[in-house]
C-alpha cells in the first residue's frame, strides 16, 4: 500500500501547476550514498513491473518487488523551518544510520 499525505500531495499539486504536462512519481530504492539504501523519489515512465496508484489526478508508481520487501511506504513532506523536502518511509525499512568516519 502507498500512502501519500495531504502535504505531500498539495506540494506535488504546485510542482505540476507550473509544468506543461504531469508524469508519474516513482518511489524507489537508492543503493548509494555511506548512510546505506534509501527510499527516494523521481519523476519517471510506467514499466510492466510497476503497482500503479492514482491519487486525486497523480499517478504514482512502485516496483511490485520493491513494495512487497517493504511493506506500507508513506510519502510526506517535511518542514521544519531549518529544511524542508519530501520524506519516504517504509513498515520494512529502516534507513542506516551514519557512524564513526561517515562521509555525510
Amino acid at each position: 500500500m502507498l500512502t501519500i499525505t495531504e502535504l505531500a500531495q498539495d506540494k506535488f499539486k504546485e510542482y505540476f501547476q507550473n509544468q506543461e504536462s504531469t508524469r508519474p512519481i516513482r518511489v524507489f530504492m537508492f543503493e548509494g550514498g555511506c548512510g546505506g539504501p534509501s527510499l527516494q523519489l523521481a519523476l519517471d515512465d510506467q514499466k510492466g513491473e510497476d503497482e500503479v496508484f492514482e491519487v486525486e489526478g497523480l499517478t504514482y508508481l512502485v516496483d511490485k518487488d520493491l513494495l512487497n520487501r517493504m511493506g506500507d511506504i508513506r510519502v510526506d513532506f517535511v518542514d521544519d523551518g531549518s529544511r524542508s523536502g519530501f520524506s519516504v518511509s517504509a513498515a520494512n525499512h529502516t534507513p542506516a544510520q551514519c557512524g564513526s568516519g561517515c562521509c555525510c
